[in-house]
């Protein structure tokens, strides 16, 4: 392995800047990809049997990561107007879906383009004010996204799921460098922890590659010890692989055996913190969106997208009673696992069906769970999935 200081001059000897990343692209990527060149409306929908929607707001991306290959495979940043974006919204509401994750291949860019001055928290104001009934979940986030004003307003919006996907890949601020990220370790801590400021334990996920050109022991003990610092709730763990024609290719790689035996060790400490978090979950109560069935279980995601699983065995029923607080007031748990007291119907986050089967009886049978949101008191966390009973 090379030192830091050999890999940062390896690095500065073969970079391309951002502007000469952008040339070559605009040189080269329009001509390969020539349909690029306006965002591709896809038609909002779902797969029968589904519970969650995915709805593509945003193409492209021109951050140029030098381990990426994605500028220009997939141009420049287009947004999807927000005027479709919400009718799509509406859609999918209509066809009875009960979440919706927004994506992108750069999901932070959206608007960008647009030249209003919108930008993805207006965006998630705007669909979250449009389906209020629907659980709204962001997709992967550039960490620079968050900020005071950020969380100061979509904290405010009761159906958007406390789980935020930021994307570290290294906890290494000279590995960073070298991967051309925008970012360093200091801004991502920054936006943990406003997170946490304003959300009660949300769950910040993210992704991590090991083994980048030129990382050495020091960095990678340096990712480690990053991670641990912000607790996250699941990673996505990826050994390095080569993208041909990236900056990141041309580098001295490592060999493959040091970028699998570090992503193991990541992986090892990704278990530990999942299992902490999922701990902490033991003892509170989340409105659960069923999704299956797996023998006599049934299975569904908290807001912080935990998985839950009930026991409910074929043919039995129960009573779907509301709750109390502590003073008798009854209450709707809000995706953020908050209570929401004394607030107006419309705006509580209903565990009532707006689309397909509806009925008024109280007594639900357990075959009906499929796409149905429940109030679930956590009773026992095994590290991996979350076991409940129906309240």
């Amino acid at each position: 392995e090379k030192t830091s200081d050999e890999a940062e001059h390896n690095f500065a000897e073969t970079e391309k800047t951002s502007d000469e990343a952008e040339h070559n692209f605009a040189e080269t990527g329009k001509k390969m990809f020539p349909l690029c060149g306006e965002f591709e409306v896809l038609p909002a929908g779902l797969l029968p049997g589904r519970t969650r929607a995915m709805l593509k707001v945003e193409d492209g991306c021109t951050n140029f990561c030098s381990y990426c290959v994605i500028p220009y495979a997939r141009g420049k940043v287009r947004s999807a107007p927000p005027e479709v974006v919400v009718q799509q919204a509406l859609q999918l509401r209509e066809n009875g879906v009960r979440e919706i994750v927004l994506t992108g291949i750069e999901l932070s860019s959206w608007g960008r383009d647009l030249g209003s001055g919108q930008n993805l928290t207006v965006l998630a104001e705007m669909i979250c004010q449009a389906v209020p009934d629907v659980r709204i979940r962001l997709g992967s986030l550039e960490p620079r996204t968050v900020t005071e004003e950020f969380c100061q307003r979509v904290v405010e919006l009761p159906n958007l799921c406390p789980q935020f996907h930021l994307s570290l890949q290294s906890g290494c601020d000279a590995t960073l460098r070298r991967m051309n990220r925008k970012y360093n370790t200091a801004r991502y801590r920054e936006s943990v922890e406003l997170l946490r400021k304003y959300f009660t334990r949300p769950a910040l996920t993210t992704d991590l590659i090991t083994g980048f050109p030129g990382e050495t022991e020091d960095e990678f003990v340096s990712t480690l010890a990053f991670i641990r610092e912000c607790a996250f709730a699941r990673m996505h763990v990826f050994p390095y692989s080569e993208r041909p024609g990236t900056v990141a290719a041309s580098m001295e790689q490592l060999p493959v055996r040091i970028r699998e035996e570090r992503a193991r060790r990541v992986m090892k400490e990704a278990a530990l913190m999942r299992a902490e978090y999922l701990s902490g979950c033991v003892g509170e109560t989340y409105a659960v969106l069923f999704e299956r069935r797996r023998g006599n279980w049934y299975l569904g995601h908290a807001p912080n997208y935990a998985e839950v699983r009930v026991y409910m065995p074929h043919g039995e029923r129960y009573t779907d009673t509301p709750m109390d607080t502590p003073h008798g007031e009854q209450y709707t748990d809000t995706p953020h696992g908050e209570l929401c007291v004394n607030k107006p119907h419309s705006e509580r986050y209903t565990d009532k069906p707006h689309g397909g089967q509806h009925t008024d009886d109280n007594d639900i049978d357990c075959e009906d769970l499929h796409n149905q949101i429940r109030n679930v008191q956590i009773d026992a966390s095994d590290g991996m999935i979350l076991t409940g009973h129906i309240v």
